[in-house]
């Protein structure tokens, strides 16, 4: 669940260590499971998806192993190693950082009890709630990990041949991340990372603290997973 732009940073930290020419199809890669949020592929299939109790919360998590035992055998392509950067960032944001805010979900998933908040809200309400906080820390933590889309110009690579992923809406990738493109390639002058924190709205959920640590400790859970397993 955690933004696009949060996956862009991991992803770009854990790609400086690839072979140069790996380096797109990793980066594609990390940020291909979240296709599902433009295209029909239901989530479940695409976050290879279970339930799961964390710290009393009932809630649906990536099932790392279940993926890895699917791609046992592909795990040294820079496509899938991307891909599962994603489910294990995704992992860590629901068992480490949604519990910091959410106290339980009712049964049925339609309303959350948050630790600021003394009673149940709806999760749509919850959902704008979060991503009003992305949008409010993506051009702080954009300029922070100094992410350069212009390598994303040019979507071409060679299909990976996953069930999860459409290769045939990899166009649509562009649309996630045209924003921060327009951004990119409209910004005259640096933007100072300082001016940036004193113009930054108000956080309703998160703080730009918890983003950048965040960041970094999926970076760490990327790299320990990927000794691991010897890939």
């Amino acid at each position: 669940m955690g933004s696009l732009v949060m996956h862009l940073c991991i992803g770009k930290k854990i790609a400086s260590k690839i072979k140069q020419a790996q380096k797109k199809e990793f980066l594609i890669g990390n940020l291909a499971p979240d296709l599902s949020k433009i295209t029909n592929l239901s989530k479940n299939i695409s976050h290879y998806l279970k339930k799961e109790t964390r710290n009393g919360v009932e809630m649906e998590v990536p099932d790392l192993e279940r993926f890895v035992s699917e791609y046992k055998d592909r795990l040294g392509e820079p496509f899938i190693q991307g891909y599962l950067c994603h489910l294990i960032s995704d992992d860590l944001w629901f068992r480490e950082y949604i519990p910091n805010h959410v106290v339980s979900i009712t049964e049925d998933k339609k309303h959350i009890l948050l630790r600021d908040i003394d009673d149940y809200i709806p999760y749509e309400e919850f959902r704008r709630r979060m991503y009003k906080d992305y949008a409010k820390t993506n051009e702080y933590l954009y300029e922070l990990y100094k992410i350069n889309l212009k390598q994303f110009d040019d979507m071409k690579i060679k299909n990976p041949k996953m069930k999860e992923f459409e290769y045939e809406e990899i166009h649509q990738l562009i649309e996630q991340i045209s924003f921060y493109l327009e951004f990119e390639n409209n910004r005259k002058t640096e933007i100072l990372l300082d001016d940036l924190e004193k113009t930054i709205e108000e956080l309703d959920m998160l703080s730009r603290e918890e983003c950048v640590t965040y960041i970094e400790e999926a970076t760490e859970q990327v790299k320990r997973k990927i000794k691991e397993l010897e890939i």
